[in-house]
Order: C-alpha cells, then sequence, then structure tokens
C-alpha cells in the first residue's frame, strides 16, 4: 500500500463489491470495493482516474441487497493512493 497511515476511527470490513461511481457528469464507472466502514470505503483501480481529493461523488451498489432499490451515496474523496482511493459518507 502506498500510504501505510490508517487515519481511520472505523473498523473497516474486507468486502469486495461491485459498485457504481459517479463523478461530475461522466457516465458511472464500474470499480471494486476493497474494503468499508461506517464512515467511507475504498476503492481499488487498476488505472487511476482523473479525481481530486475534496472531490464530491456518488457511489451506488451495483448489485441490491435484499429486496430494495439501490441507492446513491454522496461521497467526498479524501485520499488518493497508487492503488485506489478513499471515499467519506457525506450524507445517506
Amino acid at each position: 500500500m502506498a500510504n501505510s497511515k490508517n487515519n481511520s476511527r472505523s473498523t473497516r470490513l474486507g468486502l469486495q463489491l461491485n459498485v457504481r461511481l459517479y463523478l461530475d457528469d461522466a457516465e458511472p464507472i464500474m470499480l471494486t470495493t476493497r474494503n468499508i466502514s461506517n464512515t467511507g470505503l475504498y476503492i481499488d483501480w487498476e488505472s487511476p482516474l482523473d479525481i481530486r481529493e475534496g472531490q464530491e461523488a456518488y457511489v451506488e451498489l451495483a448489485e441490491t441487497l435484499g429486496d430494495g432499490e439501490p441507492q446513491k451515496v454522496h461521497t467526498t474523496v479524501v485520499r488518493i493512493e497508487k492503488d485506489g482511493f478513499a471515499l467519506r459518507y457525506t450524507a445517506l
């Protein structure tokens, strides 16, 4: 991992979920989470995206859990690393 510093105070759950990432007005991008917590998630990438810390984005699970419809969650990019990036939930 490019940055071994761990600023998260929340317990992370190593969970690989397919998500759609919505950045600005662009088409959604399919990516996979590395882990999630009650404050945010970390998303892996094979090729870096054109994103910046502080950028707002929406994340949506690609598959539904249970009987509900997928919901978009508002997030902010809080960390960018060589192999992925971290998002913090800003509104649920």
